[in-house]
């Protein structure tokens, strides 16, 4: 998004479009917001900080959003929301009932705020057990149970 100089002044986010109701919501990132993180993007550097007092299990042994089939919304901000942009085909986010622009708010029972938080507790779960996500799809709140 630019203003009427030309200057950038932010990006847009995400677009959800709710088909029953026809009602479209999109979201804006302050230019400001991303100028670090696009830089640190560019230049390949970590732009999150693990909570190393949670007990986090190896990578190669704990979930992440693609052991699930899920592909998030890409994450450029500090809290970016935990959307759901694309399912694996027979994958077992797919298999369990998710849908792409579905929002993540609890994963086992625990609240998620951000995709951040999201991989914290995808990492202290192992990848061979079930994983309870509880999402809003349009006005409504949904259980899922996501087999591995």
């Amino acid at each position: 998004m630019v203003d009427s100089t030309g200057r950038l002044v932010g990006m847009l986010g995400k677009e959800l479009r709710d088909t029953e109701t026809g009602v479209w919501l999109n979201y804006a990132i302050p230019a400001k917001a991303t100028k670090t993180v696009i830089g640190d993007i560019i230049a390949g550097r970590l732009t999150t900080k693990v909570d190393t007092e949670q007990a986090l299990l190896p990578r190669e042994q704990s979930h992440r959003a693609g052991t699930l089939g899920l592909t998030l919304v890409p994450d450029v901000l500090e809290a970016t929301p935990v959307y759901i942009d694309t399912l694996s085909p027979q994958g077992p986010g797919w298999r369990a009932g998710l849908r792409p622009d579905d929002l993540i708010l609890l994963v086992n029972g625990q609240r998620v705020e951000s995709q951040r938080m999201l991989r914290q507790v995808l990492r202290t779960i192992d990848r061979r057990d079930d994983v309870e996500l509880t999402v809003q799809r349009d006005s409504q709140i949904l259980p899922f149970k996501v087999r591995p």
